[in-house]
């Protein structure tokens, strides 16, 4: 019998408008490996980026963006160790 190749489902998540100023929601986002927000794609680094522009004292997100080799938050650049 002839197999047929399956395709991987990926799930498609997005945020609403009024999730955008939310940091809560960008985390969620960047846990789920990203999303769409207002038809823009974001990846999970981006999402802890925009978490952290909500609520730049949030010690969880700042450990996240950590977890993939840092990135830039307010125009200023952060490595994965700081």
């Amino acid at each position: 019998a002839q197999q047929v190749p399956t395709r991987a489902i990926v799930p498609q998540f997005e945020l609403r408008w009024w999730q955008m100023m939310d940091a809560p929601s960008w985390v969620n986002l960047g846990v789920k490996g990203g999303g769409t927000v207002s038809g823009a794609i974001y990846n999970q680094k981006q999402c802890y980026e925009k978490a952290l522009e909500c609520k730049p004292d949030h010690a969880s997100v700042w450990f996240c963006l950590g977890t993939v080799s840092g990135g830039t938050v307010s125009g200023a650049i952060y490595n994965q160790k700081q």
